[in-house]
């Protein structure tokens, strides 16, 4: 299991009104047998960026992967 937390800032002197993003993001990988895997991740995301959008803004982004590991079996 992996957490992840990132905080931006740009300054007004680089973009008139300036910008801020945070983010959190959680990944888990679990492998269920020997030959197949289980990977999530989802992500919550807030910014504002007067200049691009005005208000706060938010998303959320999730993927789920399954993965087989076939033998090379003869």
């Amino acid at each position: 299991m992996q957490f992840q937390y990132r905080n931006a800032k740009a300054s007004s002197a680089f973009l008139p009104g300036g910008t801020t993003q945070n983010d959190f993001a959680f990944q888990v990988v679990k492998r269920v047998r020997t030959d197949f895997e289980l990977r999530g991740w989802l992500q919550f995301e807030r910014w504002k960026a007067p200049l691009y959008e005005p208000g706060l803004q938010s998303d959320t982004t999730a993927a789920l992967q399954v993965t087989w590991f076939a033998s090379a079996r003869k």
